[in-house]
């Protein structure tokens, strides 16, 4: 399967729409994703985030982190972190890494599915095979251990 996967991506490398495998397959599935690393490079003002994003914290705590009379814990930090790169991928900001599930097919039938880590999405990278998968879910499941946050466009 990931024989057949790696052909049908490569056979769309020269095309006008260099590898429309990609994007153009019925039943793609796109993903956005934040590694560890790329939580720990976002530049978080505390104050500049309200209840919303401190959905773990009660007022007092949330007044004591905006007010400057107490800082954030790493593990409050690193919870923030998870909300907003939640957020922002859910926004559409476009400085997360993208992947694609690809169902592959083997005549007509669908045979399993494909995931491809592309790199950031400013600078789409050529495309790597991660792995083929037997069903969705797994794909599904390889594609979120890609990341520390991860967002599917389902």
């Amino acid at each position: 399967m990931e024989e057949t996967a790696a052909k049908c991506l490569y056979a769309t490398q020269n095309d006008e729409e260099q590898w429309s495998y990609l994007f153009r397959t019925e039943g793609n599935q796109e993903f956005w994703y934040y590694t560890t690393d790329d939580l720990e490079d976002l530049e978080i003002e505390v104050a500049d985030y309200g209840q919303d994003f401190f959905t773990d914290f009660d007022n007092q705590r949330l007044a004591q982190i905006s007010n400057g009379e107490d800082e954030p814990s790493p593990e409050e930090l690193s919870k923030l972190r998870k909300t907003v790169a939640r957020w922002q991928l859910e926004q559409g900001y476009d400085d997360a890494r993208t992947g694609f599930i690809v169902p592959v097919s083997v005549g007509s039938v669908v045979a399993g599915y494909a995931v491809f880590d592309c790199g950031r999405i400013e600078g789409f990278d050529d495309p790597a095979l991660v792995s083929a998968y037997h069903s969705i879910e797994e794909a599904r499941k390889a594609a979120r251990d890609m990341g520390e946050v991860v967002h599917i466009f389902v």
